[in-house]
């Protein structure tokens, strides 16, 4: 499966390209307010009753203390966000500077491998999209101390239907910052429709002289129809 991360500062992401890394941010600078929030039962007695097709055991203290004990335990997982398109024109809008940016594609699966042999990362999750955040009640937290995969899935796998234009796949791995990447990955550039001459020459040199003959690199053309046309720069 081929995913799609749009970027739109040269210097730092071409540098993070060549040195094969990628940067896993914390669930707490994503740039959804959301991020992570979950509908509670906080009524205040305490008789087990139904909720949306879930038990809900009505102990208010206990759920939010265990809720926001698992926020605070999202923050050890960094987020490498990727969309499954390189032809929406709101993401080269707002991810790569008005489109003039680039977008890199990878094969995802080598980005996985690298992943799991080094023991970094800890889920792939395919981001779904809701009108209303999900209930979820005292028992589906668990022990405070641990993060369940369900849980995982749920805080960091579901947003708004507002952001389903991203089509989104997240790598979720154990631990945020800089993550090393198997240069087999990259499969290929995309250069926005506003990126200029200088950036794509600038950018083609630096990559070539570093991974000759490996990458290939397209440009995106506006065309007649409110659509994007990418064609192979040879």
């Amino acid at each position: 499966m081929e995913v799609y991360k749009y970027r739109s500062n040269y210097d730092r992401d071409i540098s993070l390209l060549l040195n094969s890394e990628i940067y896993a941010s914390s669930y707490i600078d994503q740039n959804d307010p959301f991020e992570g929030i979950m509908s509670l039962n906080l009524m205040n007695d305490r008789t087990l009753g139904m909720a949306e097709g879930h038990f809900i055991l009505n102990d208010r203290e206990s759920i939010l203390s265990r809720y926001f004990g698992s926020m605070n335990l999202l923050e050890i997982y960094g987020i490498y966000s990727l969309s499954k398109t390189c032809e929406s024109e709101l993401l080269w809008a707002h991810y790569s500077n008005c489109h003039k940016g680039f977008c890199v594609e990878y094969k995802l699966d080598d980005l996985l491998e690298h992943g799991q042999k080094l023991n970094s990362f800890a889920y792939v999750i395919e981001v779904k999209y809701r009108n209303a955040p999900p209930f979820y009640s005292n028992d589906d937290f668990g022990d405070t101390d641990i993060m369940t995969k369900p849980m995982i899935y749920t805080q960091l796998g579901m947003k708004s239907t507002a952001w389903k234009y991203e089509e989104e796949i997240r790598i979720v791995f154990r631990g945020c910052g800089k993550k090393k990447i198997s240069q087999n990955a990259v499969r290929s550039i995309i250069f926005g429709a506003r990126a200029t001459d200088n950036d794509i020459n600038n950018t083609i040199c630096q990559i070539n002289d570093y991974m000759p003959n490996k990458i290939k690199y397209f440009k995106m053309f506006v065309g007649k129809n409110y659509n994007l046309i990418k064609n192979k720069i040879e």
